[in-house]
């Protein structure tokens, strides 16, 4: 159950987000996975939001704890954030997370990557790939396919513009 104190830190977050980009969240979700072809990995996740159309992510310090007991360790942590828009989308799949991560870190071609089949979203973990104009690949891992719609939809509204 959360506290008063953690719904006003909540609620202070998203404020200070919509003052920075100058308008309203009208979509939150977590992934609890992100990794791009520049090296970034993030397997704590991260954040994402939509703001006047653009897709808005970040990710946060992770907590170190075992077992729910809070334990300081040594971090290195830089914090990350980026955008795209839905119109810069080039390419949608669904893939392995372990080909997109093998990717990313530089292990394997983008050619070797290749479309999950049905078994292979059964059996293995997928991630959502998002192939930008600028050559840019990015992989979530969400619990729906909510942002993939969004995008879907975004796109073919522009089309017809």
């Amino acid at each position: 159950m959360s506290s008063n104190s953690e719904d006003y830190d909540a609620l202070s977050f998203l404020g200070e987000l919509e003052s920075r980009f100058g308008g309203k969240i009208t979509f939150r979700t977590f992934a609890s996975f992100y990794a791009d072809n520049s090296g970034i990995v993030r397997d704590h996740g991260v954040f994402l939001y939509v703001i006047d159309g653009v897709f808005r992510f970040q990710d946060f310090k992770p907590e170190n704890s075992i077992l729910g007991i809070p334990v300081k360790r040594k971090s290195d942590y830089v914090k990350f954030e980026s955008s795209f828009s839905a119109q810069d989308v080039r390419t949608l799949r669904i893939v392995r997370r372990k080909a997109a991560e093998n990717f990313c870190m530089g292990y394997k071609a983008f050619e070797k990557i290749k479309e999950a089949s049905l078994l292979t979203r059964i059996l293995s973990e997928t991630v959502l790939e998002i192939g930008l104009e600028n050559g840019s690949f990015l992989y979530f891992r969400f619990m729906d396919r909510t942002v993939e719609k969004m995008i879907t939809q975004a796109n073919s509204l522009a089309n017809r513009v």
